[in-house]
């Protein structure tokens, strides 16, 4: 019964603070305490769902909401030929504009530490590096870039090396290598060479002649 949630009573086979320890553990975690909430908390943890990186979501009505009779306004559903976006595709084509879609980079999923050594002042960055005497333990860790001119990238001054992490690297200095493998093993991370990284989709629509 809904009376009885956050009592502290054990009942539903509740764990203490439920709802904030889904709220730690999925992506999105609603309740709903009156019918009339369930619409909305239904649309919000679906569009969760469906954005961002997979992860589990949690919906919590108690049973005697589920079986109250009440009015409820039922959302529509969302309209693609009322969005702003199709509206201004739409201008584009009465204009003939055309539109180029792309995406900002990717990010990759990492696991794997490489050693690299530098100075305090190289860049932070665990995908990629700036800065002098840099080394990595594993030449298969990093690419390794001296001659800016050569990549197409602005000169940096002499001395400053690029370092560029490889497959679902990341790197560690050799002083912090437990810190950083406990708190960034897993993390999600960009600026290195992978096809999620370097690779842009675009798209380029044209009016149709008419």
């Amino acid at each position: 019964h809904s009376t009885q949630i956050d009592a502290g009573r054990g009942a539903l086979h509740e764990i203490h603070d439920q709802s904030g320890l889904l709220s730690h553990l999925t992506k999105r975690s609603e309740r709903a305490m009156r019918p009339e909430e369930i619409p909305g908390m239904v649309r919000r943890v679906a569009e969760a769902m469906q954005t961002g990186r997979a992860r589990p979501t949690s919906i919590e009505v108690p049973p005697d909401v589920l079986g109250t009779v009440a009015d409820v306004t039922l959302l529509e559903p969302e309209s693609w030929s009322r969005s702003a976006l199709h509206q201004a595709l739409k201008e584009a084509e009465r204009r003939r504009v055309p539109v180029l879609f792309t995406t900002d980079h990717g990010s990759l999923h990492c696991h794997t530490p490489a050693t690299i050594y530098a100075r305090r002042d190289a860049t932070p960055s665990l995908r990629f590096k700036f800065g002098e005497e840099l080394r990595v333990e594993d030449a298969d860790g990093a690419v390794m870039i001296d001659d800016f001119a050569a990549w197409g990238l602005p000169d940096y001054p002499p001395a400053t090396r690029l370092a560029l992490a490889t497959g679902d690297r990341f790197f560690v200095y050799p002083t912090k290598l437990r810190e950083y493998q406990a708190r960034y093993r897993g993390a999600f991370l960009h600026g290195g060479v992978s096809p999620e990284e370097i690779i842009l989709p675009i798209a380029l629509l044209t009016p149709r002649r008419r």
